[in-house]
C-alpha cells in the first residue's frame, strides 16, 4: 500500500495529500512556475511533509520525500510595504523531516541566475548527498531530472561487494552487476 503527496512551494506551500499514484503524477504534471519576485522558502515545504508523514495511517512503513527546487531558500524577504520579514530557518524543519522520512533532495540550477539553488543547502535537506542538475548544451537541468531520480546515487560509493562464508570470499559483487533504482541497489544471481 502507498499513500502520496505533491508539496507545490516557492514562498508558501501548498499540501496535497493522500494521492494514488495517478493523482500525484498528474498532480506533478500540472504544477507551474511561481513569479520569481515571490523568491524561494523551503520551510513551508518541509514542514508540509512532516505533517503528512506523521499523519499517516500507513505505520511501520518506509517514508520516503523526494524534494526539488531551482532556488536556494532565502531566509528573509520584503513583504508588501517594503519592510524585513524574517522567517524561521529551514534547518529544524529539514531536521524534523529527515526524522520521519528517507529524503532525496534535487536541485535544477540555472547559473545566469543569483538565486538559484546551492548544493549546501540541498545537502542539509538531503538524507545523504544532494544531486543538482545543471543546464548543459543541449539539455536542461528540468529534463535531467527523470534520469535522476531513476537512480538511488549509491552505485558511485561501491567498488566492490564481497559475501563472506566462514571467513573466506565466497563471492564478489562488481557494481556493473548491481541494479539501481531509486528505492537503492539490488543484486540477482
Amino acid at each position: 500500500v502507498s499513500n502520496f503527496a505533491v508539496i507545490s512551494f516557492s514562498r508558501n506551500a501548498t499540501l496535497n495529500a493522500n494521492l494514488t499514484a495517478t493523482q500525484a503524477i498528474s498532480t506533478i504534471q500540472g504544477l507551474t512556475t511561481a513569479n520569481p519576485i515571490e523568491g524561494t522558502q523551503y520551510n513551508d515545504a518541509l514542514w508540509k511533509g512532516v505533517q503528512f508523514f506523521t499523519s499517516s495511517p500507513l505505520k511501520g512503513v518506509t517514508n520516503l520525500a523526494y524534494f526539488s527546487s531551482d532556488g536556494k531558500s532565502v531566509p528573509s524577504h520584503l513583504d508588501a510595504f517594503g519592510n524585513i520579514i524574517n522567517d524561521p530557518s529551514y534547518v529544524y524543519d529539514a531536521v524534523n523531516l529527515r526524522n520521519v522520512a528517507n529524503v532525496q533532495a534535487f536541485g535544477l540550477s540555472d547559473s545566469n541566475d543569483p538565486g538559484t539553488v546551492t548544493t549546501s543547502q540541498l545537502d542539509f535537506v538531503d538524507s545523504d548527498n544532494a544531486v543538482v542538475l545543471s543546464n548543459s548544451p543541449g539539455a536542461t537541468a528540468a529534463s535531467q531530472l527523470q534520469t535522476a531520480l531513476s537512480k538511488s546515487g549509491l552505485i558511485s560509493y561501491i567498488d566492490k561487494i564481497e559475501i563472506l562464508k566462514e571467513g573466506n570470499v565466497a563471492k564478489t559483487i562488481l557494481p556493473n552487476e548491481l541494479t539501481d533504482s531509486p528505492l537503492g541497489l539490488s543484486f540477482e544471481g
